[in-house]
C-alpha cells in the first residue's frame, strides 16, 4: 500500500488586526443585545403563563417555576459568557495570533511522512486571507 487517507485536525489561527477586532466586538455586542431581548421576551411569557396557572389554580405552576428558573440560569450563563468574550476581545493585542477554529480534513499519509509534523500544521489568516500554512 502506497498511502492511506486519514482525517487530521488543522488549527486555524487569526492574526488580530484592527478590522478583525472591531468586527469581533461588534458581533459579540449584537449577540449580547439579542440575548437580552430573548431574556426579556422569555420573562414576559413566563409571567403571563404563571399568572394564568395561578389564577386557574393549576398544579403545574410549581413545575413551571422550576423550568423557568433553570432556563433563566441557562440564559444568564450565556449572557455572562458573551460578556466575558466581549471583554477578552477588547483586550486583544494587534498582530498577535489567536486560535479561531480547529477543522478536520483528509490527508494522504505515505511511508516516511513525519506524523508529528502532519498533525501540527496550522493555517494562518489575516483579514480573511490565508497568509501562511505551517
Amino acid at each position: 500500500m502506497e498511502f492511506i487517507t486519514i482525517q487530521r485536525k488543522l488549527v486555524v489561527k487569526q492574526i488580530v488586526t484592527e478590522d478583525f477586532k472591531k468586527q469581533a466586538m461588534a458581533e459579540l455586542q449584537n449577540a449580547l443585545k439579542q440575548a437580552e431581548v430573548e431574556m426579556d421576551d422569555f420573562e414576559k411569557k413566563y409571567r403571563k403563563m404563571i399568572t394564568e396557572f395561578t389564577i386557574k389554580n393549576l398544579p403545574q405552576a410549581d413545575e413551571l417555576k422550576a423550568q423557568f428558573e433553570s432556563e433563566k440560569q441557562r440564559k444568564a450563563a450565556l449572557k455572562h459568557q458573551l460578556s466575558e468574550q466581549f471583554t477578552a476581545a477588547s483586550k486583544l493585542e494587534l498582530n498577535t495570533e489567536i486560535v479561531q477554529s480547529v477543522i478536520e480534513g483528509p490527508y494522504d499519509l505515505k511511508l516516511g511522512d513525519n506524523f508529528d509534523k502532519i498533525n501540527r500544521q496550522e493555517i494562518i489568516i489575516k483579514d480573511g486571507l490565508v497568509v501562511e500554512i505551517r
